[in-house]
Order: structure tokens, then C-alpha cells, then sequence
């Protein structure tokens, strides 16, 4: 059975591996950061060490990867490039569905990560490197990108498409057939009714521009 590394170390990274060691029944070998981030040995009693260490000493037919890095602030920036690293070292990167998610129907990638209680609707796509995390609704025949974050009670309505390296924040609503760019940040709690341009940022709510003279105040 190949060893299970975890990139990251954060508290994102450490639920990843409870969810991965409970659904693939197989321990985690390690955890890897960068050498600027490792600041002590282990985490929760499993090792913490160096990704290049790792790299430069693991066979890549001998383990796999769960990538536990969420940096919304730069907008999956962080994630896609260790994404990247892996893949130039020929590292392959594993995913997961728990079991109690609902995914009939669904196209998943075989690196996405899909929590327990989430609903992946029917004729949906999540692309690689994704997590739709805990409780998060994916409707019917919607497209989300590589190296994307689905928030923990989230609602995606159907026909939607999301682009790469967007998060979605906790309890964010998305209407049926929206379109969402790429590296776009929805936060906790948003209502996107209307398109969201690459890049764009969205903390309440986000709705169609008015037309103009569609609110007009009537003429006398």
C-alpha cells in the first residue's frame, strides 16, 4: 500500500487526514510544509517534514498525496503550486469520497476530495484537486474547476459553472445557472444571483446590474 503524505499542516490539513484515514483505512506516514513552516517534528504524533525531503527521498511509485493547503486569501494560489511541484516530480495525488456523501450521477475526479454529507448532483462535474467539504449541495449538471474550495453548507444550484481556483465560502448560495470565473472569492454567508467575473471578490450579495432606467423614479 503506497504512504499517504499530507501537503500542509494546518487545521485543514489535519481534518483532511482523520477524514482520509477513516474513508481509505490506511495511516498517514507523514505530513510536509515547506522548511520556512516546519516549526517542530511532528503533528498530532505523525511526522512533520520537509516537501523537497520528501520528494528527493520517496519513490513516487511508492506514495501518494493528499493536498491539505487552503489559501483563500490568495485565491488557491498556494494550492495549485504544490499541485504543480507534485505532478513535475511525477508524484500522483489521491482523492477521496466518503462514503456518506451522495455522488450518483457525478462525474468526479479521481483527485477530488468529497466530504461526508455533501450531495454531488446528477450530470455534475467536479474537476481535479477540488474539495467540496462537509454538508455542501453541488446541484445537477453543474461544472466546478481544478484546485476549487466548496465550503461546509454551502448551496450550488444547478447548471452553474464555477472556474478554476475559486473558493466558496461557509453557507454561500449560488443561483441556478450563474456563471463564476476563476480565482474568485465568495464569502461565508454570500448570494450570488448574477455572474461573477474572474477575479472578482463577492462578500454579500451579488445581483444583476439594473438596466438602464429600470429603476428610475416615474415621471410626473
Amino acid at each position: 500500500m503506497p504512504l499517504l503524505i499530507v501537503a500542509g499542516a494546518g487545521s485543514w490539513a489535519r481534518s483532511l487526514a482523520v477524514v482520509a484515514q477513516r474513508c481509505l483505512e490506511s495511516p498517514i506516514a507523514a505530513y510536509a510544509v515547506d522548511r520556512e513552516h516546519r516549526d517542530r517534528d511532528t503533528v498530532d504524533g505523525i511526522p512533520l517534514r520537509e516537501i523537497d525531503e520528501v520528494l528527493d527521498s520517496e519513490d513516487p511509485s511508492t506514495c501518494e498525496w493528499l493536498v491539505g493547503i487552503v489559501d483563500y486569501r490568495h485565491r488557491m494560489k498556494g494550492r495549485a503550486e504544490i499541485v504543480d511541484r507534485l505532478h513535475a516530480r511525477g508524484h500522483s495525488i489521491r482523492g477521496l469520497v466518503d462514503p456518506s456523501a451522495c455522488v450518483d450521477g457525478a462525474s468526479i475526479d479521481p483527485s477530488t476530495l468529497v466530504f461526508g454529507g455533501a450531495i454531488v448532483g446528477p450530470g455534475a462535474s467536479i474537476g481535479p484537486m477540488t474539495a467540496v467539504v462537509q454538508g455542501a449541495i453541488v446541484s445537477h449538471h453543474t461544472t466546478v474547476g481544478s484546485c476549487c474550495y466548496v465550503g461546509p453548507g454551502t448551496s450550488i444550484s444547478g447548471n452553474v459553472t464555477i472556474g478554476a481556483r475559486t473558493f466558496v465560502g461557509v453557507g454561500a448560495v449560488v443561483r441556478d445557472g450563474v456563471s463564476i470565473g476563476s480565482r474568485c472569492l465568495i464569502g461565508a454567508g454570500a448570494v450570488v444571483l448574477a455572474d461573477v467575473p474572474d477575479g472578482t471578490v463577492v462578500v454579500d450579495r451579488h445581483e444583476p446590474t439594473p438596466r438602464r432606467g429600470q429603476n428610475a423614479p416615474p415621471t410626473s
